[in-house]
């Protein structure tokens, strides 16, 4: 079902070959006649063999045009969303035949006594699973106020799927962070949750958070706390940053342990 519902928002025709380890290969095609008919039945091919442990998916009748602009859009997009998978040498994602490398937003400063920091603990959801929490925090080397890198991000089985937030479920509100605006944007949290994967919480096409769920809520308070902080110290040095932050490039992350978020 995911597959179909993927492959049918990029193509009018798609044809899926596929084997499995040393068995036949065979072929499911998808068009336009297909998807307009209500019964469910998907006919099965064996076609000629492709190289064993192999599927390729092949699209064509796009319905969007690919234009450069879009391509660099998913290099970058692939970069962050799996760059912590993209550091496993048995893993590689190829863009027009180019390995992309990971893209990784832990770029910190480190003035004194204000130096990011790595909070580790675990959490246990009322249907048991525990996820582990490991959650970095601080200032960044540089401002990104036009690129809006700055916020919160979000990583789930280490796939990020929330990137840059600034909304007021994360703190980015009057009596909190205060509003997104350049003052505060040397302040970036990075959040990795890792446990079973309906402790996850993502919604269902892992591009977003659900701040309705119970691991969020249950981190929502400690986080919107750490955020204040560091936007903060952002606010109150804007104007002094070069001096106060961006000099300080070198150091070493505090480690804290956690051991009730709630």
């Amino acid at each position: 079902v995911g597959t179909k519902r993927a492959v049918v928002a990029l193509a009018q025709d798609i044809s899926i070959t596929t084997r499995y380890r040393g068995e036949k290969t065979h072929q499911v095609d998808f068009d336009e006649k297909w998807i307009e008919d209500p019964e469910w039945r998907l006919p099965v091919y064996q076609v000629d063999e492709i190289e064993n442990g192999t599927t390729i998916v092949e699209l064509t009748k796009l319905r969007s045009v690919v234009t450069d602009e879009a391509i660099e859009q998913l290099r970058e997009h692939l970069r962050a969303t799996y760059a912590k998978f993209l550091t496993n040498p048995k893993i590689s994602i190829k863009l027009n035949g180019e390995a992309l490398n990971p893209l990784f937003f832990e770029d910190w400063s480190y003035p004194p006594s204000f130096c990011p920091r790595r909070y580790r603990g675990s959490l246990k959801t009322e249907d048991g699973p525990v996820v582990r929490v490991e959650v970095i925090a601080g200032l960044t080397s540089e401002s990104s106020p036009a690129a809006g890198e700055y916020g919160v991000y979000f990583y789930c089985n280490d796939r990020l799927v929330a990137r840059a937030l600034k909304t007021f479920e994360v703190g980015f509100t009057k009596g909190l962070a205060g509003a997104p605006h350049p003052k505060v944007s040397l302040t970036r949290v990075l959040v990795s949750l890792n446990g079973e994967a309906t402790a996850m919480p993502w919604n269902s096409s892992k591009s977003d958070v659900s701040t309705k769920h119970e691991v969020f809520l249950a981190l929502h308070n400690w986080l919107v706390q750490v955020v204040k902080s560091y936007a903060s110290l952002s606010r109150i040095w804007m104007g002094e940053w070069p001096e106060k932050v961006f000099k300080y490039q070198t150091g070493e992350i505090e480690d804290v342990e956690i051991r009730d978020f709630p």
